[in-house]
């Protein structure tokens, strides 16, 4: 019997040595990170029918790519210069395919476009003359792939879009106002990560002195790093690709994920060095506002309990915080225009607002205590948030935290679903879903479901905002029966932890 045993330790010992030689790691009875069955797929459209249109290097980052996950575990079907016939096959065979896998990943490089708000990948047979119609059966709507891993079984999701490298299709666009250079914001599903090489509306470089695309070049240099969690190589790669594109290429991300995602595994790697390195060393400021007693509409049971919460929190984790409560339009913008005039000397900026608050023609806008008749396009919005001198700042890291519903109004028919303001070196957090109600009372506490939930996760030391994003998420989820999802948007250039254990 003891014989069976000792063989039965040593297989276990040889079981874990093999793991940490392939990058894994074992947990228990959980599934080891890096051990997940991972499929991608990836497509590099170059040379395009449209002469105007030949780009050099998509090809090139599509073989890059395949060489590097291939490297890291994942299965992959590779397809290059795919009119649009054979790019559908290729995403609903990919879709078919990752029912029996947990890792899900789709690469792109190549054109894209948006028009009126969605997203669209570019075959190579494509002949776009300037109207929605002909977009549609022209093009390959992303919302297909993203469809597609939804409705799988694979618990993560990733996508990396090293598109809208520029706008060959211009001189047969016209005037038409309904197609756009860029991406819009996308309506990624739970478990899932959207990655742009570039911010939405702008275009990426196809970077003809090398071999492969800006962004995806400064990827490749990332991926392979042992224990580098997903949002430090989007931070690392986003931060290489601003520097060397003399900044005017600034790559963003749409995190939906339920945890945090490692490409390489091991016990022998040193921890990576944070992108950087002085987290949290420097001066922070806080602009906390609470809105609960409204003159017209009911009142909020947890607005300004937020606030208060927030405040403390915040205070212990270095913040000069500025609480603001039940203010009017005027006191609004007054208190804004405040704020922004002392960030000269701050490194670090966040802007918290609990209280009733839409998204009208595409913009989040907060609803004043002093609303009334429907005048929506007089509030303030997301955008005014930060001043466009402190918006286009660098060295000021931005934390935006909008505990409010995110209903849509519009006043014309075309309007966006939702504009995120795009600002540099920023981070936001919503309650909920665009379209969603967040929930102000929960479980009888003093504080919105949200909220409460942030402010456990706060509280924990040394946590990266991108984990505090995604556990906050998660456990609204859970507390809500999924009627609650939040989300984040982010391109910081550095990481960001709250409480480092030294503040205990």
């Amino acid at each position: 019997m003891k014989q069976i045993y000792a063989f039965l330790w040593l297989l276990l010992i040889c079981q874990q040595l093999i793991a940490q030689k392939k990058g894994m790691v074992p947990v228990g009875n959980q599934l080891p990170i890096g051990t997940e069955r991972r499929l991608a797929l990836i497509v590099g459209n170059k040379d395009y029918q449209n002469p105007d249109a030949v780009l050099k290097n998509p090809i090139n980052d599509a073989i890059a790519m395949r060489n590097a996950l291939q490297k890291l575990g994942f299965d992959v079907l590779y397809y290059n210069n795919l009119d649009r016939v054979a790019f559908e096959k290729a995403i609903d065979d990919f879709g078919v395919k990752l029912n029996n896998y947990n890792v899900g990943l789709f690469y792109y490089s190549g054109h894209g476009i948006q028009a009126q708000g969605e997203n669209y990948l570019v075959p190579i047979d494509a002949n776009i003359i300037g109207t929605e119609a002909v977009v549609n059966y022209t093009c390959v709507n992303m919302g297909r792939v993203l469809g597609l891993m939804e409705g799988s079984k694979a618990e993560t999701n990733l996508v990396f879009l090293d598109a809208c490298r520029n706008n060959p299709f211009k001189k047969s666009w016209g005037n038409k106002g309904e197609i756009q250079r860029g991406f819009a914001i996308p309506r990624n599903p739970p478990g899932t990560c959207v990655v742009y090489a570039t911010s939405a509306g702008a275009t990426a470089d196809d970077n003809v002195a090398s071999t492969n695309g800006l962004f995806t070049e400064n990827l490749l240099q990332y991926l392979s790093i042992p224990n580098m969690s997903l949002s430090s190589i989007l931070n690392g790669t986003r931060k290489e690709v601003y520097k060397k594109s003399n900044k005017t290429q600034l790559p963003e991300d749409h995190v939906k994920l339920l945890g945090d995602f490692y490409f390489l595994v091991s016990r022998d790697a040193p921890k990576p060095v944070p992108v950087h390195s002085e987290i949290n060393s420097y001066k922070k400021i806080a602009l906390v506002i609470g809105n609960a007693n409204y003159t017209s509409g009911p009142l909020l049971i947890n607005a300004t309990n937020d606030a208060d919460s927030m405040e403390v929190v915040l205070k212990k984790s270095g913040y000069e915080v500025i609480k603001m409560k039940n203010l009017s339009k005027i006191e609004l913008r007054k208190a804004i225009v405040s704020f922004n005039d002392k960030l000269s000397s701050y490194s670090e900026a966040l802007v918290y607002y609990s209280g009733f608050g839409l998204v009208y023609d595409g913009q989040a806008t907060i609803i004043s205590t002093d609303f009334k008749n429907e005048a929506f396009d007089t509030e303030v919005t997301l955008k005014e948030v930060f001043a466009e001198s402190n918006a286009n700042r660098r060295d000021l890291t931005k934390i935006i935290i909008w505990d409010s519903c995110l209903g849509t109004q519009s006043k014309v028919e075309t309007a966006p679903d939702f504009n995120i303001p795009q600002i540099k070196n920023s981070i936001y957090l919503f309650a909920t879903a665009v379209g969603g109600v967040a929930m102000d009372g929960y479980n009888s506490g003093r504080n919105g479901l949200f909220t409460s939930v942030l402010l456990q996760q706060l509280a924990i030391p040394n946590q990266r905002i991108q984990q505090i994003a995604i556990n906050t998420r998660n456990k609204v989820r859970e507390l809500s029966d999924n009627k609650q999802v939040p989300f984040s948007w982010e391109n910081l250039y550095n990481e960001v932890v709250f409480l480092k254990r030294t503040d205990r």
